[in-house]
């Protein structure tokens, strides 16, 4: 594997130096015993790393980046025990241990007790420049606790440019997009957390955690949110770091802990397990990581929330000739959604898997106002009853056109509300658009009765008369229709005669 590590070395604070005297006497080395014990002294530590530990190709190709805190303690019978702080993935942690245990014939220690050493490593798909970012957003925290020895930071991507000298990379520009992405998964996990989306929550959390693992409050949510979806897959990590390090650490964090407990929407709840095994097989980070970057990559456009623009897109999942998972819409939606969703899908693209066997299934994501917008169309509208084959994946949904978190719907487990049901907004805009179709057909008026047939085939892509009506009229705007219309009857049609 062609090697694109970029190592560097940053000096933590300058209260570090002063306070080594008290370090050696809390039970941990520290630069000095480097200096003193390693083979060439401190820089051929740097240099043991710089030349030896890879970003695992698995892991940058799943995107997983953030502070990986962990010690290493190196005993009298000159063996290794390394232990993890914060969890990236299964394959960096491998990849750090085998490099930390590689290191044992470089050290030169007495043999009268055993040293443990206190490193952070960040693992950056891009540039990183951690001076940069000390203020109220803390990506990286500004001083780690001082047992922690230098900072290393690694760094590779596969979406550089070949063209592109990420070395020159303004450190403005690289530091602000940082920022943005971390603004933006706060406070899509903020209002996840506030409507009881805990499987939404959770995987923002994650996120979130990885460039800021010491922010107490986000490992106590963690916690609550692992017990809530009954998994364990952090808390040994978060048990760690609450005791060895938080309680004695003050973040530079904006992060408000007030606010509505961790519960559960009536309307909202967890994937079905056939639907997480769907992602945990064709994409890269599984389930978690599908929503966590749908969530974080995809923004919905300010003014629809002006708009009200709403209704379901259809995503087609299926092998290329190469048995690579492919996203692409299968339905054409309102023009800016379209182009950032699909954005989204391209930006994501790295990340579906290969399939031995042909693949096909479809994701429904809905749009709308309201919460639960598919349950209440999907129990109006006969079409819908076709979500139920097995070629349809559970929907999700962008409930309110300021929210960005992705809900999970499960119908079987949503409470019925007949009145909400009738009550429903979108299905009430379904039969003004049907209306206004009726009124301006029957006038000749083609062009706007196009306009008022796309908001009914927005709420209900599944009826293949109304895809087919929309093929047959003669009046210019249809064309950016037809291929996706062309495409979504063919499907129709053939589940219609399964």
């Amino acid at each position: 594997m062609q090697k694109i590590l970029i190592s560097t070395l940053l000096i933590m604070l300058l209260s570090f130096l002063g306070n080594l005297l008290a370090q050696e006497q809390s039970g941990f080395a520290t630069k000095a015993e480097i200096e003193n014990y390693y083979d060439g002294g401190n820089e051929a530590f740097i240099t043991f790393f710089k030349d030896n530990l890879d970003y695992p190709k698995t892991s940058y190709e799943d995107q997983i980046e953030g502070l990986l805190l962990f010690s290493f303690t190196i005993h009298t019978k000159k063996n290794i025990d390394v232990t993890f702080y914060t969890k990236l993935d299964r394959l960096i942690e491998e990849e750090v241990e085998g490099t930390i245990i590689s290191s044992l014939p470089n050290w030169q220690l007495p043999d009268d007790k055993a040293y443990t050493f206190y490193q952070p490593i960040v693992f950056s798909l891009l540039p990183y420049y951690p001076e940069t970012l000390e203020g109220n957003i803390p990506e990286l925290p500004a001083a780690l606790p001082l047992k922690f020895l230098q900072l290393f930071v690694t760094i590779k991507s596969k979406r550089i440019p070949e063209n592109l000298d990420i070395t020159k990379t303004p450190e403005e520009e690289v530091t602000e997009r940082m920022r943005t992405m971390y603004v933006r998964t706060l406070e899509a996990y903020s209002k996840a957390k506030a409507a009881g989306n805990n499987e939404t929550a959770y995987a923002l959390l994650n996120k979130i955690i990885r460039y800021n693992p010491l922010e107490k409050q986000f490992l106590f949510d963690r916690i609550a949110l692992e017990k809530a979806l009954q998994v364990n897959d952090y808390q040994a990590y978060d048990a760690r770091l609450l005791k060895d390090f938080v309680e004695a650490y003050q973040p530079l964090s904006s992060y408000e802990t007030s606010g509505p407990s961790l519960g559960s929407s009536p309307y909202i709840s967890r994937a079905n397990n056939s639907y997480e095994q769907v992602y945990e097989e064709i994409y890269k980070s599984g389930f978690r990581g599908f929503i966590g970057d749908l969530v974080t990559i995809f923004q919905l456009p300010a003014y629809q929330e002006i708009r009200r623009t709403e209704g379901v897109m259809l995503i087609d999942l299926k092998t290329d000739e190469h048995g690579l998972v492919m996203a692409k819409p299968l339905t054409y939606f309102d023009t800016p959604i379209q182009q950032k969703l699909q954005n989204a899908l391209n930006f994501m693209s790295l990340n579906w898997k290969g399939m031995e066997e042909p693949f096909h299934r479809i994701q429904p994501i809905y749009f709308g106002q309201e919460e639960a917008i598919s349950y209440s169309l999907a129990e109006i509208l006969p079409d819908y009853a076709i979500q139920k084959d097995s070629l349809f994946l559970t929907p999700l949904e962008f409930s309110g056109m300021s929210v960005t978190t992705v809900y999970d719907i499960n119908f079987t487990n949503v409470e019925a509300d007949e009145a909400r049901k009738k009550n429903s907004t979108a299905y009430q805009r379904y039969l003004e658009a049907k209306g206004l179709y009726d009124d301006l057909s029957a006038k000749g008026k083609s062009k706007k009765a196009l306009r008022a047939l796309n908001e009914m085939i927005y709420r209900n892509p599944f009826n293949t008369e109304l895809i087919e009506l929309r093929l047959s009229m003669d009046v210019k705007g249809k064309e950016p229709f037809e291929p996706y219309d062309l495409a979504l009857l063919e499907v129709l049609k053939t589940m219609s005669k399964n």
